[in-house]
Formats: C-alpha cells, sequence, structure tokens
C-alpha cells in the first residue's frame, strides 16, 4: 500500500493537537481547557530579546493595580495615582513618567517629558506620580472626566479615571 506525501505531516499534526488538549486538560484543575493569550514581551537592556508564552486570561495584569489615591479632585489640587506591583516580577516601564492624561472626547491634554531610561519596579512596590491639573501649554484645565493612561512594557496599558470638580 502506497501512502501519500502528505499524509504523515496530517498525522502528525492531529497527534499534536490531541497531545496538547491533553496536557491542556491536565494542568487546568477545573477538568475544562483554559482561556488563554499569547503575550510578547520585549526586555531592552544591552540587545532585545522576545519572550512568548501562554498565560490564562484571567491572570493577565489582575496582579498589577493601578488606582487615583481618591475619586475626584478639587480644581487646582494635585492628582495623585499608583501603580501597585503584586506580581512575582518586575513591572518595566519605557520611561519614568510613562503616563498621558486625556479629556473625557478622548485627546491628550497633557504627556509629561521624560527621558527614556527603563524603569523596574519591584515586586511588592510601587510608583506614585502627580498632575498638576495642567495640560502641555501650561494652562489650568476645565472641571470634567479625566482618563489617564499608563504603559508597561511587560504587562500592558492601564487605565483609570478621575473627576475634577469646582470647589
Amino acid at each position: 500500500m502506497k501512502v501519500a506525501s502528505w499524509m504523515p505531516i496530517l498525522i502528525g499534526a492531529i497527534l499534536c493537537l490531541v497531545i496538547g488538549s491533553v496536557i491542556t486538560a491536565s494542568l487546568n484543575p477545573r477538568g475544562a481547557a483554559a482561556s488563554c493569550k499569547t503575550i510578547t514581551r520585549y526586555v531592552t537592556e544591552t540587545i532585545t530579546v522576545a519572550t512568548t508564552y501562554t498565560v490564562p486570561v484571567s491572570q493577565l495584569s489582575s496582579c498589577v493595580i493601578f488606582k487615583a489615591l481618591k475619586d475626584y479632585f478639587k480644581v487646582n489640587e494635585p492628582i495623585a495615582f499608583r501603580l501597585i506591583n503584586n506580581c512575582d516580577e518586575d513591572l518595566i516601564l519605557p520611561n519614568p513618567a510613562p503616563w498621558i492624561v486625556r479629556d473625557s472626547r478622548g485627546e491628550i491634554v497633557f504627556s509629561p517629558v521624560s527621558p527614556q531610561v527603563i524603569t523596574r519596579i519591584k515586586p511588592g512596590s510601587f510608583k506614585e506620580w502627580s498632575w498638576n491639573q495642567k495640560d502641555d501649554q501650561g494652562r489650568n484645565v476645565k472641571p470634567g472626566t479625566y482618563h489617564i493612561e499608563i504603559k508597561t512594557l511587560n504587562r500592558g496599558t492601564f487605565k483609570l479615571s478621575i473627576k475634577i470638580v469646582d470647589q
């Protein structure tokens, strides 16, 4: 009996899928296949190295907390916010101030100037910043809702909303 040249490839692919499903099911304590997402991390030091691995979506960044120290702020009151690393590894930032402020329309009103130096937040630590409610031209912003976004190199982008109210 003659075997077609594509048959071994097809059999290998099927075996790979079956074995991969068995491994996934045995690793998942609930007995069902886990919902996973592939993540590529880039760490820049002397050279750039890309590492790709799969983690359950539910654990993607649940160990990182990005929050304002209050829900609302008065006009001209400094807005303090914090990025907390409860992960098992360093949180890697592209620079010491990797955040921007957007208004309710999504327009960027403020972006801090910062040297492009990789900054790390160790596990169990946090970094805190403050925004003085001024736009990029140095003018006070109006009361309303603003969104602060912070980017990390290894855990994605985090967002929070704050309100500025009249005194």
